[in-house]
This record gives C-alpha cells, structure tokens and sequence, in this order.
C-alpha cells in the first residue's frame, strides 16, 4: 500500500470517528431531553397513580365502615323466631313388591 493511500485511510478512519463522536454526542445530548420529559411524564403518571390508590384506599375504607355499621345494627333489627315445631315426622311410604 502506498504512503498517499495509508494516509487517505487514516483521515478517513478520523474523520469517521469524529463524525461518529459527533453523532453520539449529539444523541446523548437528545436522548437526556428525552430521559427528562419521560422523567416528567412518569413522575405525572407516578403522581396520577398514587393520588388514584389513596382514593381507592379512601373508598374501601369508608365502604368497611358502612359495612361494620350495617353489622351492629343487623343484631338490633333482626328478631327471634320460634320454629313450627307441629310438623309431621316423614315416614317412607309402603314399597310394593
């Protein structure tokens, strides 16, 4: 190989490695705009999310309550009554052979 063409190859190479390092680092620079917006956006979601669990919670919460107030008043509303103990004992009927 001629000195010119090692040369030309070695310019080439750089000058590909210095695009390539251009390139990098304009997406690095790119892609952390994007990291930031994504952060944003699912710090939102994340927010959305905690604030849609605490209103579940909350809501369970009152549900149970209701709940157990329904059950202390059931033992007041509900009255005994005495089974109709006047019912007639079952007999099988008669087989026919």
């Amino acid at each position: 190989m001629s000195a010119f063409l090692k040369d030309g190859l070695r310019i080439a190479g750089m000058a590909f490695a210095l695009a390539a390092a251009a390139v990098a680092a304009a997406m690095s620079v790119h892609a952390a705009e994007d990291t930031k917006t994504l952060s944003e956006a699912e710090r939102a979601r994340q927010e959305r999310a905690e604030s849609e669990a605490e209103r579940t919670r909350d809501l369970m919460d009152d549900q149970h309550r209701d709940w157990l107030r329904q059950q202390q008043d059931l033992k007041y509303r509900i009255q005994p009554v005495q089974p109709d103990l006047d019912v007639p004992i079952y007999t099988a009927p008669p087989r026919l052979y």
